[in-house]
């Protein structure tokens, strides 16, 4: 068991959903050793830890079979909690993915099963990546009611670290519905519940957040300012998916300001994370850029190409870019 809470501490914000290698490996060792010892519902629950790193698509007839077998023997258990968690991943693993259909599916049938548990950690988490998810497919006021019903239970629950990233999320979800009040009340909502556990995260989120308002109303200064400074604060959270969002943020700036160089840096450490990670709305955003950067110069042809793969990313994964990144690709055409 040792080896299994190993495989959950050790992932990115200690998040069961969040792919790791290390985590990978101390699955399959203590999957090993269960099976040795003819424990089959601890083989189980470390067969849905290690189908987790084919959350991004990697492996998916292997992440498929492992949950199956895994679903199968909590249900021979009668553990109705074990199916539960099953929907986290496979809710993840569609908005990951892509798969609009069955995230839209697997969403609320994974919540309501956590809320009869009355588990309020399986319920705010899974409403929180519901809403991440929503947003991520452009689902914005859908996402939003999503987040807000996380972030009540998370409260209610004393759950903070989950109340400030949904505190956050649901902040740029306000700010791409254009209600940048709200947003920024809710941004320091989210380093407020930061405070509550002091593990600074709702801090960096927040001012992440004042980067992207300021970036949306075009104050470049200060958007720079605040994307520089939260780069280095998803570094210190080991969170590589933000650090990449915050990278492109901070390669807009640049490129505002005319400083090709920086923008071009930025956006190549952003697009080098969105690749590694399979995180298809980073690596189309730093395309974006990337393509922006070469129109500037003079290069019709590489800026196509990298528009024409950022818009088939996006369409493959239903990543539609958020209003303010598709104001800047207005005059981004595949003109010759």
């Amino acid at each position: 068991m040792a080896l299994q809470a190993v495989s959950i501490v050790e992932r990115p914000r200690g998040c069961l959903v969040h792919p790791n290698p290390r985590c990978a490996e101390t699955a399959a060792e203590s999957l090993a050793l269960f099976e040795q010892l003819g424990d089959a519902w601890h083989a189980a629950l470390s067969r849905v830890l290690l189908a987790v790193e084919g959350v991004t698509g990697a492996e998916p007839e292997r992440s498929q079979a492992l949950l199956a077998a895994a679903e199968e023997q909590f249900n021979r258990d009668g553990d109705p909690w074990g199916p539960a968690v099953i929907g986290f991943v496979r809710m993840e693993t569609a908005i990951k993915t892509g798969d609009v259909d069955a995230a839209v599916r697997i969403g609320p049938t994974t919540a309501a099963a956590f809320r009869q548990l009355d588990d309020s950690w399986g319920l705010s988490a899974t409403l929180y990546h519901f809403g991440w998810g929503l947003r991520q497919f452009g689902r914005y006021e859908e996402g939003a009611r999503a987040l807000e019903e996380a972030i009540d239970v998370a409260r209610g629950a004393g759950l903070w670290n989950t109340a400030q990233w949904a505190l956050a999320d649901l902040a740029i979800e306000k700010v791409h519905l254009g209600d940048h009040d709200t947003a920024r009340r809710l941004f320091d909502e989210a380093a407020a519940a930061s405070r509550e556990i002091g593990d600074g995260a709702g801090e960096v989120l927040a001012g992440y957040g004042y980067g992207l308002l300021a970036h949306v109303g075009e104050a470049w200064d200060e958007a720079r300012r605040h994307y520089a400074l939260a780069v280095d604060g998803f570094i210190d959270l080991g969170t590589p998916v933000l650090e990449g969002v915050a990278l492109a943020g901070l390669g807009r700036c640049y490129e505002a300001d005319g400083e090709t160089a920086a923008a071009q840096a930025r956006y190549d450490e952003a697009l080098d994370l969105g690749r590694r990670l399979g995180e298809p709305s980073v690596t189309a955003s730093a395309l974006e850029g990337l393509a922006r950067l070469a129109l500037a110069a003079g290069d019709r042809a590489t800026a196509n190409t990298r528009f024409i793969e950022a818009a088939g990313i996006r369409e493959q994964f239903h990543r539609p870019a958020p209003p303010h990144e598709r104001d800047a690709l207005e005059h981004l055409v595949y003109a010759p």
